[in-house]
């Protein structure tokens, strides 16, 4: 992983992580998405509905795509859900599987990079949680 790279978890690693831990408490996904110049306008129609369906959809607590501010052809995803069941309910969609997986890989300039992160993990007295530290693998 170079010095900008941003991803702490693989796709596989996050599969897996999900599969194995106990942690039912909200988490988030950062998502830094490279989108190709000729592609950015299918993009933008797409995003748009796809954040409108995710919003939607139950568990989801955050939704949001914003615009870089360097790079007309980067946009950050950002999304938190209640739960990991959530995402992976997210996921098996049919409006994602019939969508996101096609258009997505269509679109997309370079591999995106994602952040996952478990979103309660400083109770309100600002002491860390005892579940904070609990990585997925990188494999």
């Amino acid at each position: 992983m170079s010095g900008d790279a941003m991803e702490n978890c693989t796709i596989p690693g996050l599969m897996k992580w999900k599969e194995e831990t106990e942690y039912s408490g909200p988490v988030g996904l950062v998502t830094k998405v490279y989108i190709k110049t000729e592609s950015l306008d299918e993009f933008k129609e797409f995003i748009g509905k796809h954040v409108e369906h995710s919003r939607g959809e139950p568990g989801c607590i955050k939704f949001m795509v914003n615009g870089d501010f360097a790079s007309n052809n980067i946009f950050w995803v950002v999304e938190e859900w209640e739960s990991p069941a959530a995402v992976t309910a997210h996921g098996s969609t049919e409006w994602f599987q019939n969508n996101f997986v096609t258009v997505m890989p269509r679109v997309t300039g370079s591999e995106s990079q994602m952040g996952f992160y478990l979103a309660d993990c400083l109770g309100s007295d600002g002491k860390e949680e005892s579940h904070c530290h609990k990585k997925c693998s990188k494999d």
